[in-house]
């Protein structure tokens, strides 16, 4: 059976023990979630620009968070409200 992805406010993030690992295996996926969250920018600035961001825990599975994101660097993810998201938990970016 499939665990189901719960959905979080992304004022619940600092409860979670994040991945402290590269969630993601391939190469091309890094970089299409690079362009995603550079995308997902963008969008914040064109209006409402909240995307879903599905991330992955070391003990409690995948949440997704429905924010919109102000900065997307290499190491670290700024989302609206001074939340922050290590890049390497994030599973994938929905635009």
């Amino acid at each position: 059976m499939k665990n189901e992805v719960l959905k979080i406010y992304k004022t619940q993030i600092h409860k979670l023990n994040l991945s402290k690992k590269e969630v993601l295996r391939l190469n091309t996926e890094i970089k299409e979630r690079k362009h995603l969250l550079k995308a997902a920018v963008l969008k914040r600035k064109d209006g409402d620009g909240k995307v879903n961001i599905t991330i992955q825990t070391e003990d409690r599975g995948d949440f997704k968070i429905y924010a919109a994101v102000l900065m997307a660097g290499k190491e670290f993810v700024e989302l609206k409200g001074g939340y922050y998201l290590p890049t390497r938990c994030i599973k994938k970016v929905s635009i």
